[in-house]
């Protein structure tokens, strides 16, 4: 797959299925086309409500299928599931949760956030 995070990005390629990362214009989808052996183009729902209807009818009538991907969204994590593990764990041992911040070198917020967050789920699921 093809990944196609700004214009320029596309290379004469083989790939079929090519995802776009960047606002999807007329100029971009054309390169693409001459570019790469293109079957289905995949865009995030955001994406997908940018590109002009008359490209997509055009795609369709050369054989190209537009389709949405879920994406991930908003800020990254900072904190893997690891991490967020151990303070859980932590807390569950009886530690305290400013002594917790400090062994983990958490911010005292962030750790009050995480516990928080996991009792509210906890409580959703009963």
């Amino acid at each position: 797959m093809l990944v196609v995070k700004k214009a320029g990005d596309v290379r004469k390629c083989d790939e079929t299925e090519v995802l776009i990362k960047t606002k999807p214009t007329t100029r971009l989808l054309a390169e693409i086309l001459n570019n790469t052996k293109v079957e289905t183009i995949l865009l995030t729902r955001g994406m997908h409500g940018l590109i002009p209807f008359n490209a997509v009818v055009a795609l369709r009538k050369v054989g190209v299928r537009v389709k949405i991907v879920e994406g991930k969204r908003g800020r990254p994590a900072k904190y893997g599931e690891g991490e967020i593990r151990r303070l859980h764990s932590l807390y569950a041992k009886g530690v305290g949760i400013k002594e917790i911040a400090m062994k983990t070198k958490t911010p005292l917020r962030t750790v009050y956030h995480h516990l928080r967050k996991a009792n509210k789920s906890r409580r959703a699921k009963d």
